[in-house]
C-alpha cells in the first residue's frame, strides 16, 4: 500500500469527503466515505482489502443445506485466488476491548507518536493499523475479542 495513500484519502484534494448521516447505534457519530475526486475514481484512493471470512459461517451455511460451501469446501478456492499473495492472516485474542476510535484526531495522533519516539510503548508500539480486522468469536460478546492481522512476508 502506497505510503501516501492516508493522504489521499484524508484530503479534499483527491477524495469528495463525503460522510454518512449520523448514526444513531454508533452515538451519533458520522462515519467517513472516501469518495475518489480523480480520474478513475474511488479505486484511484482506496487500498483493496481481502478477508476470507469465518470458517463457522461456512460451516453454517453447509449445515444449512449449501453442499460444497463447508469451510473445507471452499478452503482449496481460497487458497488457489491467494497464491500470489505475500500475506498471512494471523487470528489472536485480544485480552481487553479494541478500539482506537477517540485517538484518531490530531492530537492523538501526535500523542501516539511521541509516546512510540520517546518510550518505545504504546498503541504506535503495536500493529492496530495494520489489522485486517477486529471480530467477535461469538454472539452476545459486546466488543471484539479477536483481532486478525495481515501480516506482510518478504
Amino acid at each position: 500500500m502506497p505510503s501516501a495513500l492516508a493522504r489521499a484519502i484524508k484530503g479534499p484534494r483527491f477524495n469528495w469527503q463525503y460522510k454518512t448521516e449520523p448514526e444513531p447505534h454508533l452515538n451519533d457519530r458520522s462515519i467517513e466515505h472516501p469518495r475518489g475526486r480523480v480520474l478513475g475514481g474511488s479505486s484511484s484512493i482506496n487500498g483493496m482489502m481481502y478477508i476470507r471470512g469465518h470458517a463457522r459461517d461456512y460451516d453454517r451455511w453447509a449445515q444449512s443445506g449449501c453442499r460444497g460451501w463447508s469451510y473445507s469446501d471452499v478452503l482449496p478456492y481460497f487458497k488457489r485466488a491467494e497464491a500470489n499473495a505475500l500475506d498471512v492472516g494471523l487470528m489472536q485474542a485480544c485480552k481487553q476491548p479494541v478500539s482506537l476510535h477517540g485517538r484518531m484526531n490530531s492530537f492523538g495522533k501526535l500523542g501516539m507518536g511521541l509516546r512510540w519516539f520517546l518510550f518505545h510503548d504504546g498503541l504506535g508500539a503495536t500493529n492496530h493499523y495494520e489489522a485486517g480486522s477486529f471480530i467477535r468469536s461469538r454472539a452476545g460478546i459486546e466488543h471484539p475479542d479477536l483481532r486478525l492481522t495481515l501480516a506482510p512476508f518478504g
